[in-house]
C-alpha cells in the first residue's frame, strides 16, 4: 500500500517538474533534480511517511531524508516555482485519490 502512494507521488512529480522518476532516484546533484527529490520527500512527509521508509524506497539515508525536508523552505526562497509545484503535486494526488 505504501508503495502504490510512493509510486504516485513520484510519478505527480516527475510529470510536473518534467524530470524523469529514474532521475530523482538517482544520485545526481543537479539543482531541479535535487529540488524534485525534495519535493517527493517533503510530500511524503506530509502524508505520513515515516523517515525510515521514504529512505528505504528512495535509496537514501534518514539523515538524507531529514535533511531534504529541512532544507526544503530555504529551497523554495532560492526558486518560488517550487511552492507552485507542491500546491500542484498535492492537487493532483488528490483527485487521484477522489477517483480510486
Amino acid at each position: 500500500m505504501l508503495s502504490n502512494y510512493f509510486i504516485r507521488t513520484l510519478d505527480a512529480v516527475s510529470q510536473i517538474t518534467e524530470i524523469d522518476r529514474n532521475l530523482i532516484l538517482s544520485p545526481c546533484r543537479k539543482v531541479e533534480v535535487v529540488d524534485a527529490r525534495s519535493l517527493v520527500v517533503c510530500v511524503l512527509l506530509s502524508m505520513g511517511f515515516y523517515p525510515n521508509n521514504i529512505a528505504q524506497m528512495m535509496g537514501l539515508t534518514r539523515a538524507g531524508v531529514y535533511y531534504l525536508n529541512s532544507t526544503f523552505s530555504n529551497r523554495i526562497k532560492a526558486n518560488p516555482l517550487l511552492s507552485r509545484y507542491l500546491s500542484e503535486v498535492k492537487k493532483q494526488l488528490e483527485s487521484n485519490t477522489k477517483a480510486i
